[in-house]
C-alpha cells in the first residue's frame, strides 16, 4: 500500500500488484463456486432423473399386476408425459410371453443425463430405451441372417464361427476363396419414415488391410424394389489383424422396410479371412453401444437371436 499526495494531506492506496492480486484471488474463488454449484446441480438433475425412471418402472409393473401381466399400450394410459425437463421413452411388447416392457427418462436440461428400468433389470440403469432392429446381432451360430451386397464380391464360404482371434462369443467368419472385394450386411426388420433417421453399427476384423465402405439397402414401400443408400461416413481404413468399429447413419429419401446394414468393397485376395460381429441398427438421433436381447435388462420381440430385441443402452463412446 502507498500513500499519495503533499506532506500534510495524503490519501491512502494500492499498488497495481496487489490489486492483480486481490483479482486473481476473486477469480479463483468465483471459479470454485461455479464448479461446486454446477457438481450440485447435476447430481440433483440426475438424481430426478433416476427417481423418476424408477417411479415410471412401479407404476407400469403396477400396471400389469393388475391387468394380466399385460402392460400399458403407453404411458398415458398411466398418468405420464413429458415436462419442460423430462422425455420419456417407452418400448413395450404384450405379444411375447412373458410381456417385457422398458421405460426412460431423459433430462432435457443437461445433454446425455438418461436412466432406464426394464422389466428384466435388477432396477435403475443408465441408458435411454432404444430397439434393435438387426435379426442376428452378435453372429450367434444356427441362424445366421447375414447377407452379402453386390455382384462383384469376392467368393468365400459364411459361418458362425467361434473361431475368432479373441476369446468371446462367436462371429461371423469369411473365408476368401478368389480375390475380389469383402461384402456384409446384417439383416434387419422395421419400416423407416423420411423423418427418421437409421444409425448402424458393427465390428469388422480383416487378415488384410483396406479400406471399407459403409452401405444399407431397403425396400421402398411404394412398389419394393429395392433403395440402396451410402451412409454419412465415407471410406474407413480397416487395419490388418484388429478389430475396427465401422459406424454410419442417414435418412430415407422415401419411406423403406429395412432390409440388411453393414459395409462392402474391402479388398481381399485368396487366403484371406474376414470377421464381422456385433451389429446395431436403431431408429435414433444418435448412435448408441452394441447391445442385444441377451444384454442385461433387453428382451427379444421373438426367437432369441432371430428376431429384434430392446432394452436400455448408453450413448455410443469412441
Amino acid at each position: 500500500m502507498i500513500r499519495v499526495g503533499n506532506e500534510n494531506k495524503y490519501t491512502l492506496g494500492f499498488t497495481i500488484v496487489e490489486l492483480l492480486i486481490v483479482i486473481v484471488v476473486i477469480a479463483i474463488l468465483a471459479a470454485i463456486t461455479i464448479v461446486a454449484y454446477t457438481g450440485i446441480r447435476e447430481r440433483a438433475i440426475s438424481s430426478s432423473i433416476q427417481s423418476s425412471a424408477l417411479q415410471a418402472g412401479k407404476q407400469i409393473a403396477a400396471f400389469g399386476a393388475t391387468n394380466a401381466d399385460i402392460y400399458p399400450d403407453t404411458l398415458s394410459e398411466i398418468g405420464l408425459q413429458d415436462t419442460g425437463n423430462e422425455e420419456y421413452t417407452y418400448i413395450v411388447n404384450n405379444s411375447i410371453s412373458p410381456a417385457r416392457y422398458c421405460v426412460s427418462v431423459e433430462s432435457v436440461q443437461s445433454s446425455g443425463v438418461s436412466y432406464a428400468f426394464s422389466s428384466t433389470s435388477s432396477g435403475i440403469v443408465e441408458g435411454t430405451c432404444v430397439r434393435n432392429y438387426a435379426l442376428n446381432p452378435n453372429a450367434a451360430p444356427g441362424t445366421t441372417y447375414l447377407k452379402g451386397i453386390g455382384s462383384n464380391q469376392a467368393s468365400s464360404t459364411l459361418i458362425a464361427t467361434s473361431d475368432r482371434p479373441f476369446t468371446g462369443t462367436t462371429s461371423f467368419k469369411r473365408e476368401i476363396t478368389g480375390s475380389g472385394q469383402a461384402f456384409g450386411g446384417m439383416t434387419a426388420e422395421g419400416s423407416v419414415l423420411t423423418s427418421d433417421r437409421i444409425h448402424w453399427s458393427y465390428e469388422v476384423y480383416s487378415t488384410r488391410a483396406g479400406t471399407m465402405n459403409n452401405w444399407s439397402v431397403g425396400q421402398r414401400a411404394s412398389n419394393g424394389n429395392n433403395l440402396g443408400t451410402g451412409g454419412s461416413t465415407g471410406n474407413q481404413l480397416v487395419p490388418a489383424n484388429e478389430w475396427k468399429h465401422m459406424a454410419s447413419s442417414m435418412s430415407p429419401s422415401e419411406e423403406i422396410t429395412m432390409d440388411r446394414y453393414g459395409g462392402y468393397n474391402l479388398p481381399v485376395e485368396p487366403g484371406d479371412t474376414v470377421w464381422m460381429d456385433s451389429f446395431m441398427v436403431t431408429i435414433t438421433e444418435d448412435e448408441y453401444e452394441f447391445a442385444d436381447g441377451s444384454s442385461p435388462g433387453w428382451a427379444w420381440d421373438g426367437q432369441p437371436n432371430a428376431s429384434t430385441s430392446f432394452g436400455p443402452a448408453k450413448l455410443y463412446s469412441s
